[in-house]
């Protein structure tokens, strides 16, 4: 699954054959499977045309919308019926300091580890799934 960052306000759109393709300076940057996106990010005041709103929709695709310098604006989600399960917490995890630097210090650790270390990547990464429910299960 993958992320598409917008940030220049002059991107095109265009939907094709089941496929996102994004141009810029009549550059073609990106051409993706729709089913293979997981969000947008969009960086300023730049909106998505009808088309990939509508896609957005069908395929319950996030969208978030930051400020140019990354402060968050807002959402635009399709809402299931089912409430997430973790987003109260996933809220209050988010402004807390201490949980994003322990995550991040376990993420570099598991980088640095890995350049070195290629086999033991699943070792690592188990134990940053660890570490991670650790810390998020500290909650309830």
């Amino acid at each position: 699954m993958s992320t598409i960052y917008i940030t220049e306000q002059d991107v095109l759109f265009q939907i094709q054959h089941h496929y996102l393709k994004v141009f810029h300076q009549q550059n073609q940057r990106i051409c993706i499977p729709i089913r293979n996106l997981s969000q947008f990010i969009i960086f300023g005041n730049i909106s998505l045309p009808k088309e990939v709103i509508q896609i957005v929709h069908s395929h319950q695709i996030p969208v978030l919308y930051l400020t140019q310098t990354g402060e968050y604006l807002g959402r635009l989600e399709n809402p299931s019926q089912l409430q997430a399960k973790y987003l109260t917490s996933q809220r209050r995890r988010a402004r807390d300091t201490e949980f994003n630097r322990a995550t991040a210090e376990t993420g570099v650790r598991i980088q640095e580890s890995g350049v070195r270390i290629q086999d033991s990547g699943e070792i690592l990464m188990n134990e940053y799934i660890n570490h991670t429910r650790l810390l998020i299960n500290s909650d309830f």
